[in-house]
């Protein structure tokens, strides 16, 4: 992904809108995600985040994220319309009071939330279990 300088140059010249890019992003994981099963769920919202954006700061020079797309992971607490299930099925439907801080400092100037990336369970990499496995292996080699 071009940085998000490049893209707020590509606003301001008018070569490109929010929600061209979202559009293209929503493309890529309806193409790529039944392969990769890296995003759980897109924003319903999206699009009509990336059209409210550029009408906000129509004439403007906006900067940073503003008008950006961006993946949460699914431990990031979000309110509706996106689950926040910390990679648990258990946690499907569950309903979380407040966007996390994180969200709010990313909406704040303006990004759009396009949807919630997939993650292991309660984010637990279970890489532990490889170094025990190593570490029997280890033993039993030496006897």
């Amino acid at each position: 992904m071009p940085s998000p300088g490049i893209l707020q140059l590509a606003f301001k010249r008018k070569e490109l809108t929010s929600r061209d890019l979202v559009e293209f992003y929503l493309r890529e994981i309806n193409g790529l995600n039944p392969l990769l099963r890296a995003v759980l769920e897109v924003n319903p919202d999206a699009l009509d985040q990336a059209d409210k954006d550029r009408e906000a700061t129509y004439g403007e020079c906006a900067e940073g994220l503003h008008g950006i797309p961006v993946l949460l992971k699914d431990n990031i607490a979000t309110r509706d319309p996106l689950n926040t299930m910390a990679g648990s099925l258990a946690l499907l439907g569950s309903v979380v009071p407040r966007d996390a801080g994180v969200v709010r400092r990313l909406m704040a100037p303006g990004a759009i939330i396009l949807g919630k990336a997939s993650m292991s369970e309660r984010a637990e990499f279970r890489f532990y279990y490889f170094a025990e496995l190593t570490y029997i292996f280890i033993c039993i080699s030496r006897t």
